[in-house]
């Protein structure tokens, strides 16, 4: 199920995709928009208590973009 998104999530979204993409500019702004709504998609579908779901979401995003920004080995 999709979580609901409100003006004021989307605006959170966006702005996560703009500090995101300034933090890793190799990567294209659609695919950065990508990880964020992904992320937010799986923590909304789980949460009970919604208070901290933005951070939390920038928080996984910001992460998964770091690890496959990593070098391997």
């Amino acid at each position: 199920m999709e979580a609901p998104r409100t003006h004021l999530a989307v605006d959170e979204l966006d702005s996560i995709t703009q500090t995101l993409n300034a933090k890793f500019p190799e990567r294209d702004r659609d695919e950065v928009r990508g990880v964020v709504d992904e992320a937010y998609q799986y923590l909304a579908a789980r949460a009970r208590i919604v208070a901290h779901l933005i951070p939390l979401t920038a928080h996984r995003a910001r992460e998964v973009l770091a690890r496959a920004a990593a070098p391997v080995g």
